[in-house]
């Protein structure tokens, strides 16, 4: 698996929401993973979180987020894009490199997910990995020169703001999730998400 990742959390206009999530699958989704280097996207909705939304895209490696293909695409915008940028609320996204993981599923249908500004303290991944109801746990951490510079998509939206740290859990029940969430409880913001879809590489169309 690649050790890319880019790691977005946010809010969305009520009163967008609907045509957002359209916007997401139909469009946004297959545009992204069909980026080179791409290898996957994971979506998520908040059950219990300070962000309504969670997604994650995995990469070949970080340096494909600062890429010239993938650049291009944030700076072309299609006009379903220009619109849905507008309800865009409160965006974190960061462009981060794995830094650790354990365990062997890939997606789960509950998540954990731990948010930091600043250095973690010891997360014990195998602890979380092996916990009755957890399928795996990553370690990430920030990288500021792929996560780049102002763009098309951004100026639209505004200005996003980055996470420094951040552990995801995927669990197969929303009480694993929810017990690897008070596992990692006191070091950052922790939310549990439930998924919503995945799109990986090798399923796009030709």
């Amino acid at each position: 698996m690649g050790s890319g990742i880019l790691a977005i959390w946010m809010d969305c206009a009520a009163e967008g929401e609907a045509d957002f999530n359209e916007w997401y699958h139909r469009e946004h989704f297959p545009e992204r993973v069909g980026v080179p280097g791409f290898l996957k996207g994971v979506r998520y909705r908040a059950v219990e979180a300070d962000r309504g939304y969670f997604t994650w895209y995995r990469t070949e490696e970080v340096g494909v987020l600062a890429s010239k293909a993938y650049r291009d695409r944030l700076n072309d915008p299609t006009e379903w894009t220009e619109r849905v940028m507008h309800v865009f609320r409160n965006t974190i996204r960061s462009a981060m490199t794995v830094e650790g993981e354990a365990g062997e599923a890939s997606v789960g249908a509950w998540a954990a997910v731990l948010r930091a500004d600043e250095e973690l303290g010891a997360v014990d991944l195998e602890a979380l990995a092996g916990a009755e109801g957890a399928l795996s746990a990553m370690r990430w951490h920030l990288d500021m020169a792929a996560t780049g510079s102002p763009t098309a998509e951004a100026s639209i939206r505004g200005p996003d703001t980055q996470a420094a740290r951040a552990v995801l859990v995927q669990a197969s029940t929303e009480g694993a999730a929810r017990r690897a969430a008070e596992a990692l409880a006191g070091q950052g913001e922790v939310g549990v998400y439930a998924l919503m879809a995945v799109l990986a590489s090798e399923d796009l169309g030709g």
